[in-house]
């Protein structure tokens, strides 16, 4: 039985923006990609053809490699609030939820009330004031979850404060985030290469 000689393929580059795949689509050595694979919101490769010897080879691939916002565990409180600064777009929403975590009274999580869906905690209000406060749920944010040069999709989380002290987010939406922000990388690279007389394929 005869096999097909398999020729040596190019090392690919990594990169990690998708500015940086469309400035090589666009430089001499891009001129042979063909198709771009959006294997996930977080990896994107080109590749080329499907040669003589049933290869298809990868040029490049961009990896979106930032941590994220631990969901779905119970964190500190100044750790969560570091963490909804520093990972996730400002919206309104989120300013709410900072508003209330980040005036939580130390004696909040040892008095709330819980009926299973929301919650009721003590905020301070100013030098002296205090009020109780409902915990909005589910509350609707935007974290950094793909690329930087996409919008992000948002989706719903769940808030909880635990009675330790901690607070934690639980994704609450079946990661159909997943495929919008799959479409949004799609919809971007189409803009981008839309000025090619003979744009790759994009598969997503």
């Amino acid at each position: 039985q005869m096999s097909c000689v398999r020729y040596p393929a190019p090392a690919s580059l990594e990169m990690q923006t998708l500015a940086g795949l469309v400035d090589f689509i666009h430089s001499e050595d891009g001129a042979g990609v063909a198709i771009i694979s959006i294997e996930s919101p977080i990896e994107v490769s080109l590749r080329s053809l499907l040669k003589d010897t049933q290869q298809r080879h990868i040029f490049a691939r961009a990896t979106y490699g930032m941590p994220t916002f631990p969901f779905n565990s119970v964190r500190s409180v100044e750790e969560f609030i570091i963490g909804l600064q520093a990972k996730f777009v400002p919206t309104d929403e989120l300013k709410e939820v900072l508003k209330i975590v980040g005036n939580l009274k130390d004696e909040a999580v040892k008095t709330l009330a819980d009926d299973g869906v929301s919650q009721r905690v003590t905020v301070s209000t100013g030098m002296a004031n205090v009020e109780n406060k409902i915990v909005p749920n589910p509350v609707t944010l935007k974290p950094f979850r793909t690329f930087p040069d996409v919008d992000q999709p948002e989706s719903q989380f769940v808030l909880r404060m635990s009675s330790g002290g901690g607070c934690a987010l639980y994704e609450a939406d079946g990661d159909q985030w997943k495929a919008e922000a799959m479409t949004n990388i799609k919809e971007w690279l189409t803009e981008m290469l839309m000025d090619m007389t003979n744009p790759p394929a994009i598969l997503a």
